[in-house]
């Protein structure tokens, strides 16, 4: 419990640092720039996650296999030269896609954009490689120290903006490569023992890494098609309305995003906590962040008004970008809960092939439903509704099904808590946004008295599972 805590405010502080940082480039950088030029960044952010598919699932393996270890009970000689050889592997897959973009004919910024997601396909992966191992072995605070040194070099991009005026999303790129080298140079300076060039025979070396494939495939698979139901909407709208309105739809889906990664990667020091957990208090564990996320997410809707003020003065041209704001918000409270927990639960148990049905079919379903959207009902405020309703499908069924496995009924919970979201939703279309603010505040403290019981059951069950 002492480990966890410690783990958890390093991981608190971190995501502290790159909630302040993803506050500068979502409300200053695009003061700056322009809604064309904040596109393209928004362009790069999409591209760039999924330069992690060239891992094959080895990661992911390594991930779940090593998975509650200590790091010094890790074979060195193994994964040393392990990294070198995925390192190697990413490299020539970068080079190849680097020569197919410069055969193709994309105007100058795409170009940019596509070159630079080829840079941080051996960069990003390379620093994967030592973050998935330190995760996985509860280091979790050399990681979180990684992210910040990452995340910091934003600032410095939103001050060579001001200070020289640069004004192009280009200074961003730069500095966000720049971000996860520093990041790399420390991880590499806290894991010497796989750094150091050790020598293992490349028979075993070939079969920890098809071992490691095959145990992370279904896993990876699994994050990238939940990564791609919102990013496949979001590149159906820029290939329907082009990059302008993709600027606005993805605007305001960043706004909705600073939480959501904020929350997410706080979950990172619950598996390897999970791991070595008693199987008896497992559900223990469950019992306590399903309570604590069911009744604390939904916070993030009174975030409405602030957001939406700041906007309104700060960034006028991204006014537009606030029609789906009201959409976009309540995707924190089921996203939340399916990343924080269900996703996590489902890796603990080792329940990937769950998660990759469940995902894939969500995916399916929001690349439908986004066709429609665009080619049929061209209107983009269905897509919008379509990413919010696949979402928070995909998050009941997840949860039902992680209930049914922990032997936990949570018919009545979800109900209020799908109440709560739909209520805010009808607030955003009927009233305005001071009257939202104030009824759905009232609403959400009502909901917390009605549920105190489960608020008391939090602290007891706290107390005893430490």
């Amino acid at each position: 419990m002492e480990s966890f805590i410690k783990n958890f405010i390093y991981a608190f502080g971190a995501q502290v640092v790159s909630l302040c940082a993803s506050l500068a480039v979502t409300f200053i950088v695009p003061c700056l720039i322009g809604v064309t030029e904040f596109a393209y960044w928004q362009l790069f952010l999409t591209y760039v996650t999924y330069v992690n598919i060239t891992r094959l699932g080895l990661l992911d393996g390594l991930y779940l296999r090593l998975g509650g270890k200590k790091y010094e009970d890790l074979d060195f000689n193994l994964l040393s030269q392990e990294r070198r050889v995925f390192i190697v592997f990413q490299a020539v897959i970068a080079a190849i896609i680097f020569l197919w973009i410069l055969t193709l004919d994309f105007e100058g910024d795409r170009t940019f954009v596509l070159v630079a997601c080829c840079i941080c396909m051996v960069i990003v992966n390379a620093n994967n490689f030592l973050s998935y191992l330190l995760q996985a072995v509860n280091l979790t605070r050399v990681y979180s120290v990684s992210v910040v040194l990452q995340n910091t070099t934003w600032f410095v991009a939103v001050l060579c903006i001001l200070l020289f005026k640069i004004y192009s999303y280009k200074v961003i790129i730069i500095m966000y490569i720049l971000g996860h080298v520093f990041a790399g140079i420390y991880l590499a300076v806290h894991t010497k023992e796989i750094i150091s060039h050790r020598t293992a025979k490349l028979i075993l070396v070939w079969d920890d890494i098809k071992e490691n494939i095959k145990c992370g495939i279904k896993l990876m698979l699994a994050l990238y098609a939940g990564n791609l139901i919102i990013s496949s909407a979001r590149m159906i709208i820029d290939a329907s309305w082009g990059v302008e309105i993709f600027g606005y739809f993805s605007f305001s889906l960043t706004l909705a995003n600073v939480f959501l990664t904020f929350i997410n990667q706080v979950s990172i020091v619950i598996f390897p906590a999970l791991r070595r957990v008693k199987s008896d208090k497992q559900y223990e564990a469950y019992y306590l962040m399903r309570n604590i996320l069911s009744l604390f997410l939904p916070v993030v809707l009174i975030g409405y008004l602030p957001i939406t003020v700041i906007v309104h003065y700060l960034l006028p041209d991204y006014e537009p970008s606030l029609a789906y704001l009201s959409i976009f918000l309540p995707i924190c409270t089921f996203d939340g809960k399916m990343q924080m927990m269900c996703s996590t639960f489902f890796k603990s148990l080792r329940k990937e092939t769950t998660l990759l049905v469940i995902n894939l079919c969500t995916l399916a379903s929001s690349i439908v439903m986004a066709c429609i959207g665009a080619f049929v009902i061209k209107r983009v405020e269905f897509v919008a509704y379509s990413i919010l309703i696949v979402i928070a499908l995909r998050s009941i069924f997840s949860e039902l099904t992680l209930g049914r496995l922990m032997g936990n009924r949570i018919g009545r919970e979800l109900v209020q808590e799908i109440g709560l979201v739909i209520f805010f939703l009808g607030l955003s279309n009927y009233c305005c946004v001071t009257t939202n603010f104030g009824v759905y505040t009232i609403t959400y403290i009502l909901y917390l008295v009605i549920n105190c019981s489960r608020l008391k059951n939090i602290i007891k069950l706290g107390t005893a599972f430490r």
